[in-house]
């Protein structure tokens, strides 16, 4: 009987202890001055929503401010940051921001210029507590002793600074038999277990894949032969690099990576795109890749040789300046500088056409230029929830119709108005061809789909994964 009777209410509805699977509910009645208890029973259905594609972003010294600025903000401009280990005394901030806007944060411990001579002397490479005091070779990598030398340092940096993620050293490979493919697994291997080690068994393990284009041609079968080394490995992801890859790229450059990506996924592990930018999103609407990673309004594509080559020396008295930031037409997937971007906008009707209006840009044009940065990252970010609402099976039609083909079409114009994007039109125009006949090979679906990243090592918990967008 509801002691809430004695006072003699009409109804009253209290909450019982919930039962596994079910919403129990209370209802009381009060009938010739007795309660009766009605209890209704409503079933919560789980349904499976596909994880969400995820956009990472590599901030470089003049980003990592304004990208700071935006989260202490509210806002999100990406899934996760892959952060230089070489520049922490910048960013050691902004991944404090990033993890407090359950932000993901993912170390990159400069591997691949570590074991390079030229890679040692960018920047503050070679003074990293990993970096030994000789350039990595296989040599010296093939010994558990040698590769503990390397893995302990970087374990105890993703654990001392609460990093979420982390890159495993990986290196180059210039065949498809390269010693160092077996070295790598044994550093994945390793460093997992001094993550676990040091009580960090939530860090997720990234296992980077360095190579050459050429290696993506069906007749060497290398996807299938990687795929069966990683089947039932301890890494969450693989992060593919490919040399030279990127938005710049040709048609047969991008079916080359689409069917080397599908014959990966029998290792069911997701796939993140490294330095793929705009390229990347239609990767992710083909169903090839789950993530993406690029510069902030560069890094587009992904060059080996840059990373490995030694830096220029100025010529004395020659001022040292970094790469101003470029903007980023939405429109039509592309950059510019900003004296192109005066020019083009210049132009009669170019501003109705490609002026952003999201709330990233209250005044336009204006606000494009000025505020590029955020400008960038809110606009991939929005190309990326677009895409996830998207069913797995309908994303590349429906990118084709609703994306690719309207840009290849407002392209046309805008080369007229500017002839800088005459190369972005012939891009667009062959990125539809290419995936219209993907699409037919396929029948209208994707032969396979890329496995999505939950943000959790499996049976973990999810982290930083920032909910339905």
């Amino acid at each position: 009987m509801c002691t809430r009777t004695r006072n003699r209410q009409r109804w009253c509805r209290h909450e019982r202890e919930p039962s596994q699977g079910t919403a129990p509910s209370c209802f009381c009645v009060l009938l010739r001055d007795t309660c009766v208890t009605i209890l209704v029973m409503a079933t919560i259905v789980h349904l499976n929503r596909q994880p969400n594609l995820r956009g990472y972003l590599r901030p470089g010294r003049s980003s990592a401010g304004r990208l700071k600025a935006l989260i202490a903000a509210g806002t999100r401009p990406c899934d996760g940051l892959v952060l230089d280990a070489a520049l922490w005394n910048r960013l050691s901030d902004l991944a404090d921001a990033a993890s407090g806007a359950r932000i993901e944060t993912v170390l990159d411990p400069r591997s691949l210029e570590l074991a390079s001579d030229g890679g040692r002397t960018r920047g503050a490479v070679a003074g990293l507590p990993w970096a030994g005091t000789a350039t990595h070779t296989r040599e010296a990598l093939r010994s558990r002793a040698g590769r503990a030398e390397l893995l302990g340092p970087i374990a105890d940096f993703v654990a001392t600074q609460r990093l979420d993620a982390v890159l495993t050293p990986a290196h180059f490979l210039e065949t498809a038999d390269d010693e160092w493919l077996d070295i790598d697994d044994a550093l994945a291997s390793e460093l997992r277990e001094a993550l676990d080690g040091l009580g960090r068994q939530d860090a997720l393990v990234y296992r980077p894949l360095y190579l050459p284009s050429r290696l993506l041609s069906s007749r060497h079968r290398f996807g299938a032969l990687l795929a069966d080394r990683f089947n039932g490995t301890a890494v969450d992801a693989l992060w593919l690099g490919v040399h030279p890859f990127g938005t710049s790229s040709g048609p047969l450059a991008l079916r080359r990576y689409v069917d080397f990506c599908r014959a990966l996924h029998t290792a069911d592990l997701p796939i993140v795109a490294m330095h793929s930018g705009t390229v990347g999103v239609l990767l992710m609407a083909l169903g090839a890749v789950s993530a993406i990673e690029s510069g902030v309004t560069d890094g587009e594509t992904f060059d080996a040789d840059a990373l490995t080559r030694r830096p220029r020396t100025p010529r004395e008295g020659e001022k040292v300046i970094g790469a101003t930031p470029r903007i980023y037409l939405h429109t039509l997937g592309a950059f510019v500088t900003t004296k192109e971007a005066q020019a083009f906008f210049a132009v009669r009707g170019m501003t109705s056409s490609h002026a952003c209006q999201a709330p990233c840009c209250p005044r336009g044009v204006e606000d494009m230029v000025s505020h590029r940065i955020g400008h960038f990252a809110m606009r991939r970010q929005a190309e990326i929830d677009a895409l996830t609402r998207i069913p797995a099976h309908r994303r590349a039609k429906v990118w084709l119709d609703t994306e690719l083909r309207p840009a290849s079409d407002r392209a046309i114009a805008a080369e007229r108005a500017h002839p800088r994007l005459l190369s972005v039109r012939k891009r667009l125009d062959e990125w539809r061809r290419t995936t219209s006949g993907i699409l037919e090979l396929d029948s209208g679906h994707p032969a396979s789909v890329a496995r999505g990243l939950t943000g959790a090592r499996e049976g973990g918990s999810p982290i930083h994964m920032g909910g339905d967008r």
